[in-house]
């Protein structure tokens, strides 16, 4: 079917005059007359309401939304942050052909001086290694970037006029020579002026498929949602979880999206059932409530057909707030497989409760203990124990905006822990809530407990 350029959205003042090809668009446009550009941003923009209502955002969000795949964030000013890991970790997404975008941070006017916009959105395009005789090593680690815009470059070392290319060793590099957006850079002066990479895990041939689930009553004391998921094996798998919420995105175009509408957290938890149904260890998944982002995901690697899998997902904190739905409010569990799996959804019930704690204070002891393979997004858990002797020890674990509290009496006799928090700004969950001061008395005997404040 044929589709005129006015009937996807035309304007006789275009932005960027020079860049529109004489095809009229108001938005997004392709060279040679492709309309698939401008397809895929029409039916994007019919999605959420409006053209404006999908103007900015996160890559890793409309990298989600137009591929399905879960989408992972490295952030470059993270604890431990490795240089050669984060090339190793291109090379790969790039071998496998992965979307892959990188962003600014935002009001710095040295970025500017060199050609970078702030706060801005670009695409990565190639990562290679070439031989160099201006490189230190000889060899040089190189990222070809292209500004969405179609114009504006970066100007320093790689870029189109610089003098770096005179000694280069390796064929083959397109350069185009022209302001089009596209320029290389190395890899060094790349994290210098990004803050981030998102990458999308769109492996090709996998398994997918998602369940609807519900967050739990503010009341409930194990912070399960509505369901659970039993998993079956066939063979060796490795399983992406995401957690999608509705957004606010396009409220004020559409009614079913209120303008106040607040994220709530989701966290999943995979573990591997034993004969008699009990955990015996946690195989993936992690705790997050940073309650800015409506997507999350997770990984587990399943490696025993025999052995059936439980997924539990949490809601620690609070749930979304949203005038429309005021209890279960909704959200998406998507499943992502790199081999077929039968999973069956199940209400989680009062008898569970015990299934549920239990997986959680593994998680809480095992969480990021597993070095992750090299083209892994890997957890950022931190624990602190304190010991008060005779077998009585106290953990503090922090993942993903969760702090938890694990106390835990090894000793024949009763203890007493008080545990006392000040939170500002941050919901605090225990056996009571209080938002500003929180302080709890917990007796154990002969067992562990966990004291969770959110």
């Amino acid at each position: 079917m044929y589709f005129h350029a006015c009937d996807i959205n035309s304007t006789k003042d275009a932005r960027r005059p020079e860049h529109v090809f004489d095809t009229g668009l108001a938005f997004s446009r392709a060279s040679n007359s492709q309309l698939w550009v401008c397809l895929l941003e029409k039916a994007y923009a019919k999605a959420h309401g409006s053209y404006k209502a999908i103007s900015g955002g996160h890559i890793s969000e409309a990298l989600l939304d137009l591929t399905g795949s879960p989408t992972f964030t490295i952030n470059f000013d993270q604890d431990h942050f490795n240089l050669d890991k984060l090339w190793a970790q291109l090379a790969y997404f790039k071998s496998q052909s992965f979307p892959m975008g990188c962003a600014t941070g935002g009001g710095d006017d040295q970025l500017k001086q060199v050609g970078l916009c702030g706060s801005h959105a670009y695409s990565i395009l190639e990562c290679r290694e070439i031989e160099s005789m201006t490189a230190p090593e000889g060899r040089v680690r190189l990222l070809r970037i292209r500004n969405p815009h179609g114009v504006g470059e970066w100007t320093g070392d790689w870029s189109d006029a610089s003098a770096k290319w005179s000694g280069l060793l390796s064929p083959g590099l397109e350069r185009s020579g022209v302001d089009d957006g596209t320029f290389w850079m190395d890899l060094t002066h790349f994290v210098m002026g990004f803050q981030l990479v998102d990458v999308c895990m769109a492996y090709r041939n996998w398994h997918a498929r998602s369940f609807t689930n519900a967050f739990c009553a503010r009341a409930c004391p194990v912070r399960v949602c509505r369901d659970m998921y039993r998993v079956r094996i066939h063979s060796k798998t490795t399983l992406y979880i995401s957690a999608m919420q509705p957004t606010k995105r396009g409220s004020w175009c559409r009614t079913d999206r209120k303008k106040s509408y607040k994220l709530g957290d989701v966290s999943i938890l995979v573990v591997q059932l034993d004969e008699n149904n009990q955990i015996s260890k946690v195989v993936g998944g992690g705790l997050h409530a940073d309650g800015s982002e409506s997507r999350c995901s997770f990984v587990a690697h399943l490696d025993d057909p025999s052995a059936e899998y439980l997924v539990i997902p949490y809601s620690l904190g609070g749930p979304p707030s949203a005038a429309e739905v005021t209890k279960a409010q909704p959200f998406t569990v998507r499943f992502f497989a790199s081999e077929t799996l039968r999973v069956c959804q199940e209400a989680f019930e009062s008898q569970d409760a015990m299934l549920a704690l239990t997986a959680l204070q593994l998680a809480l002891m095992t969480l990021g203990t597993r070095a992750p393979l090299l083209h892994e997004i890997g957890l950022r858990v931190k624990r602190r124990w304190q010991g008060f002797g005779q077998g009585r020890h106290v953990c503090v674990v922090t993942c993903s905006g969760v702090v938890a509290v694990l106390a835990v009496n090894q000793h024949a006799s009763a203890a007493t822990f008080e545990v006392q928090a000040n939170v500002k700004v941050m919901i605090g969950r225990a056996a009571q809530v209080c938002p500003v001061h929180m302080k709890l008395l917990c007796t154990l005997s002969y067992c562990a407990c966990n004291v969770f404040f959110f």
